[in-house]
């Protein structure tokens, strides 16, 4: 498939727009379980610019794209162990003017908005093992969470929260019942994530606030990078967004976006460096879904580079910034009801 795809199912119609005509804009061969390689091709409305993979061959098991080596549903991450690392990404996000960004998506910066008041509530769709979870908790708010994956789901319940394993649309969750909902990196997973994002929007209580964060299909990274880019994270990644089409299809699903806030760190630049490499056969990579051992070995050769990149930051990204020069990697959207 190239060029101008028109969709004769409204099936495949793109879920933003509900347009018709697609262009294929990166085709990827990937290992999933090391049984041979399926292709992928990223395909992006003509209409809106909302993006989606779409696999040619068979879809993969679930169950090797969220394992146990998944980083995300590790209990601690690898990079949370190096002495002084938090310390260094303040640092480094305050050089990028990326702080505001990194305070909603990742636990090692700071606080997120105390609760309204006493007994507020709050959900984090796609809580993975519950490290914001953890985070509310400590300032206050009564945590639920929404994994599908049980393993995940567990280390999560045993901290205290209160855990559904199952998906967003179907875990019957009562009307207006949360002060606050998260989707901090779990939206681009979905493959209908207008359909989550009605019912939160169901969910949320009139003066609540709803947060949700991705990659930026639109950065500059990806179109230099363009497969070796690692947020795109094909196939666990099934939508892509850019500025425009997020805040369109939560604009379309009821919400009132109110600010959107960037991450200009340049983590994603040596990783990506890293993946060109794997693509050239320069470097050695595991498919996804090897043994865990491997795996383990893998996080922690890629979380050195993810130190000098801290110190990339704060040594060149001002300089940047000068040049108004903006990575934007990702994004996180605040609205309000």
């Amino acid at each position: 498939m190239s060029g101008i795809e028109r969709v004769a199912s409204a099936k495949r119609a793109c879920i933003v727009c509900n347009g018709e005509l697609f262009t294929t804009v990166l085709s990827l061969e990937i290992s999933v379980g090391g049984v041979g390689a399926d292709r992928y091709n990223v395909v992006q409305s003509t209409i809106c610019g909302y993006e989606r993979t779409e696999c040619l061959k068979r879809i993969p098991d679930i169950r090797l794209l969220y394992g146990p080596r998944y980083p995300p549903h590790q209990a601690q991450s690898v990079s949370d162990t190096i002495p002084g690392r938090s310390e260094l990404s303040r640092l480094a996000a305050k050089c990028s003017g990326s702080l505001l960004y990194q305070t909603w998506v990742d636990p090692r910066f700071g606080s997120l908005p105390g609760p309204v008041r006493p007994g507020a509530t709050a959900l984090d769709i796609g809580c993975g093992v519950g490290l914001t979870l953890d985070r509310l908790k400590a300032q206050g708010w009564l945590t639920s969470g929404v994994e599908p994956v049980r393993s995940a789901a567990e280390i999560a319940r045993q901290k205290g929260h209160r855990i559904y394993v199952d998906e967003t649309e179907t875990a019957g969750l009562p009307e207006s019942s949360f002060d606050l909902i998260i989707m901090q990196h779990s939206i681009e997973h979905l493959p209908d994530p207008r359909r989550v994002l009605t019912e939160c929007f169901r969910l949320l209580k009139p003066s609540g606030l709803m947060s949700v964060s991705c990659p930026n299909f639109d950065a500059i990274g990806r179109r230099v990078m363009r497969g070796a880019w690692t947020p795109l994270d094909v196939p666990r990644h099934i939508s892509h967004f850019t500025p425009a089409s997020l805040v369109r299809i939560l604009s379309d699903s009821g919400f009132k976006p109110a600010s959107i806030q960037f991450d200009n760190g340049s983590h994603t630049v040596t990783t990506s460096i890293g993946g060109l490499m794997r693509m050239k056969r320069l470097w050695r990579s595991e498919p996804i879904g090897a043994s865990d051992a491997g795996s383990a070995r893998a996080n922690e050769g890629l979380d050195v580079p993810g130190v000098l990149n801290s110190v990339i930051d704060c040594l060149i990204l001002p300089f940047l910034r000068l040049f108004r020069i903006q990575l934007k990697s990702a994004m996180v959207v605040l609205s309000t009801k």
